[in-house]
């Protein structure tokens, strides 16, 4: 691009802003950039207005059926319907029923005075079978009406054109195609009494003269007995198969209501039911059976669970010097214990965790021992650095606290990081090491001064000094 392209304006169509874009779509006569507005534009509303003014049936094809926003599709399927209706160019028209996809468009298309082209299309791709029938009941074109016609296969949909096809020829077709190979009476009176032409009545009514209205109606009435019957009892044997013993016994319930409901029922019926409902009284009650079988099993393993539990807990919270004579007792009750229910991994993993546990807590006694041995010769050690303090010998006393403060915080460490710590003991060495290192201090200012080291700190610290 070169600098003189760089410097043009920005249409306004393409501007960043959409309101500027939506002013400029009104404005706008380039069928190119309108579609590319119609389609591509981020901002729903530019689309919304760039579609009335768009002609490309393939385009508007395609908003109508992907565009993200429910009202520009519905839009762009409305202006396809405008185009296949209103362009004089039957080849744009065409096209234009080629990109939809809705069946009541379609419908209306098939249904308008568009050319036989444009109809003929509509009609070819639609498959819905209500809007067939719109079609057929209202198509402006026999022709079309007819095409329509042809293409319906449901009673209701025969039916529903042959009451209110606004063609004569077209509702009569339909009229005898619901009666051939045979004559329905009832739907024959239904359409005779509420059809809209005139010659669908008098052909209706001549049908109904013929036949023997009394004859057809009793045996219509003894079949549809027969069949209410017979679908109650086909239901009830059904549920000999149920596996949940409330749905089986509300169902059974509303069945026999039905069943009780019905008037002259046949003894064979009778029988047949109340063969079924035996059947299904003992599925009832075997399922009933087991779910509290069930039930009772699940108690009584979840008080096993519970059980064994208990015992892992009271062992993992075992603690004092006489740990090992409460865990015996216990290791005596989890022996005593019968089979978990079941078994299974859940038994496994108990038996796992009580082990751990019995283990920590015979590792916790001996801890415990050590640790109290560790605390007694701490103790001993406190106490003879403390005796260090009283002894005459400055010198001989500094010599022992140098292996006796080493030993004695050695236990100190052992104990801490066991979360024992002996925090009186501690206090006690730290009180001996701080006198100690005051003496320290007077030995060293004594030095400076000149004082001779004997006097300082007695004889045997000087000798130790020559050696």
């Amino acid at each position: 691009m070169g600098l003189l392209d760089r410097l043009k304006p920005t249409p306004r169509w393409k501007h960043a802003d959409p309101a500027v874009r939506l002013e400029a779509v009104r404005e706008l006569d380039d069928a190119v950039e309108l579609a590319a507005l119609a389609e591509t534009d981020p901002d729903a509303r530019v689309r919304r207005a760039a579609i009335p003014r768009t002609v490309d049936p393939v385009v508007l094809g395609r908003v109508a059926s992907s565009d993200a926003d429910p009202e520009t599709r519905d839009r762009a399927a409305d202006r396809l319907v405008a185009i296949a209706t209103t362009e004089s160019d039957e080849a744009t028209a065409v096209a234009a029923v080629a990109t939809l996809a809705d069946a009541r468009r379609l419908s209306a298309i098939a249904r308008s005075d568009a050319p036989e082209a444009v109809r003929t299309e509509a009609l070819a791709r639609t498959t819905d079978a209500r809007a067939l029938s719109s079609v057929a009941r209202h198509a402006k074109h026999e022709a079309t009406a007819m095409a329509a016609l042809d293409r319906l296969t449901e009673t209701d949909d025969l039916t529903e054109v042959a009451l209110n096809a606004e063609n004569k020829d077209v509702a009569l077709r339909a009229f005898e195609r619901l009666i051939v190979p045979t004559a329905d009476l009832a739907l024959v009176r239904t359409i005779e009494a509420k059809t809209t032409q005139k010659v669908v009545t008098r052909r209706a009514r001549t049908i109904i003269q013929e036949a023997e209205a009394a004859e057809v109606a009793r045996l219509a009435a003894i079949e549809e007995r027969r069949r209410r019957e017979a679908a109650v009892c086909e239901s009830v044997e059904a549920l000999a198969s149920a596996t949940d013993a409330t749905v089986a016994t509300s169902e059974l319930r509303r069945l026999t209501d039905t069943f009780a409901g019905l008037s002259d029922v046949e003894p064979a019926s009778r029988d047949r039911f109340a063969a079924a409902t035996g059947r299904v009284d003992a599925t009832i009650a075997t399922l009933e059976r087991a779910a509290l079988e069930a039930a009772e099993l699940a108690r009584l393993r979840a008080e096993a669970v519970a059980t064994r539990e208990a015992l892992c807990v009271r062992v993992e919270t075992l603690d004092g010097d006489d740990v090992l004579a409460q865990l015996v007792p216990i290791e005596e009750e989890w022996r005593s214990l019968t089979p978990l229910v079941g078994d299974g991994p859940e038994a496994a993993c108990l038996a796992d965790r009580f082990a751990r546990a019995v283990a920590a807590c015979r590792k916790r006694h001996e801890m415990g021992a050590l640790l109290a041995e560790t605390r007694a010769t701490y103790e001993s050690r406190v106490s003879e650095a403390e005796s260090l303090l009283s002894n005459a010998d400055a010198g001989a006393a500094m010599a022992r606290w140098q292996s006796l403060s080493r030993e004695a915080r050695g236990h100190a460490h052992v104990l801490t990081n066991a979360l024992r710590p002996a925090a009186d003991l501690d206090a006690r060495l730290a009180v001996v090491a701080e006198t100690i290192a005051a003496r320290e201090k007077a030995m060293a200012e004594s030095l400076r001064q000149g004082t001779p080291i004997s006097q300082v700190m007695g004889k045997s610290y000087e000798t130790m000094l020559k050696k």
